[in-house]
């Protein structure tokens, strides 16, 4: 028999809900994450054709669930059940995404990056950039001295607010040499690869 791949959009609030509750369970999600069921249900009134799903015979066996910025699309929680990846089927949602942010006139998506899942976003002609974030009061002074310190990379976007200081680091290529540096000169900082594409 052969087996039939269909990716759709999220249809009802029950959708959202079975999606995200997917994704939680696949991708091991914390109960502090920032993204929640309330999140995606306000993104299900606003752009319900960036909560996507694949099926194959009718088994939900993969979620992309991305939310409408201002000009841009992030994209949140991406699952692929286990016995189903490394088949292309990530790839094709993610086109399928793509082509709906298309339709929207939007051009831009990124998204934070698994180390696991970087080598499967360089090879769908997404960027990388390092990310960098310190927690706690007063980590300005260290997120200078970083950015001072690697002063041949550009930094795209610094912030300095709530108790946190972050920036992302223009290094157009995955650089581990880099982000094994940065961790170990200044371990309490946060890092990790953001992606971002062009459409």
């Amino acid at each position: 028999m052969c087996e039939l791949l269909e990716i759709r959009h999220a249809t009802s609030l029950v959708e959202v809900i079975k999606y995200f509750q997917f994704a939680k369970i696949g991708q091991k999600l914390s109960k502090n994450h920032p993204r929640n069921e309330k999140y995606y249900a306000k993104q299900f009134l606003i752009a319900p054709d960036l909560l996507l799903a694949a099926y194959m015979n009718n088994q939900l066996i993969g979620v992309l669930l991305g939310s409408l910025e201002t000009d841009k699309v992030l994209i949140g929680e991406f699952y692929i059940e286990k016995t189903y990846q490394k088949q292309g089927i990530g790839s094709q949602i993610l086109r399928a995404m793509e082509t709906n942010v298309i339709k929207r006139n939007i051009h831009h998506i990124y998204l934070g990056a698994n180390p696991k899942a970087e080598g499967f976003y360089l090879k769908n002609n997404y960027t990388p950039e390092l990310f960098v974030e310190f927690i706690g009061n007063n980590q300005k002074v260290k997120m200078d001295e970083l950015i001072r310190q690697h002063s041949n990379y550009h930094v795209t976007w610094r912030q300095d607010k709530h108790n946190r200081s972050k920036a992302i680091f223009q290094t157009n290529s995955l650089n581990k040499e880099l982000q094994d540096d940065l961790q170990k000169t200044f371990p309490t900082a946060k890092t990790i690869y953001l992606f971002t594409k062009d459409l």
